[in-house]
Order: structure tokens, then sequence, then C-alpha cells
């Protein structure tokens, strides 16, 4: 899979957004790598075989220690 694969949109207005980083994460109790992707909205999850949306986390006010922490927490 490359990057340029998965659409990373805004999802209030399917624009577009600028990534600041990606990484794969193999979590415990899944067989497949999630990737977790960190925009200047906020942290988006998505699942790496069906490339769709599975949790979105909004950074308000620049929270972005509480979007961090809440994607640590799942």
């Amino acid at each position: 899979y490359g990057w340029d694969q998965i659409p990373i949109l805004d999802m209030n207005t399917d624009k577009p957004l600028k990534v600041l980083q990606a990484v794969l994460v193999h979590p415990n109790s899944r067989s497949l790598p999630i990737v977790v992707v960190c925009t200047i909205l906020g942290v988006q999850l998505y699942d790496i075989k069906t490339k769709r949306l599975m949790y979105q986390c909004s950074v308000e006010n620049g929270s972005q220690v509480s979007a961090l922490s809440t994607v640590k927490d799942l």
C-alpha cells in the first residue's frame, strides 16, 4: 500500500488535508495494522485493508495533547 492510496479528507468539506505525520500501528487485538494520521485538524485512524476511516478526533483550540492522549487510550 502507498500513502497516496488512502484519501485523507476533511470530513466536513471533503477537501484534502495536509498530513503532518502518519504511522502504522499493530494493535494486539487486530490481525492487520491500522494507519494513524495526524493532520492540521486532528487525528484519524484508518483500516489498512479497507482504507476506511475508523475513528476521527478533531483538535479544537490547539488542544493537540488531548487529541493524542485520546488516540493512545484506544
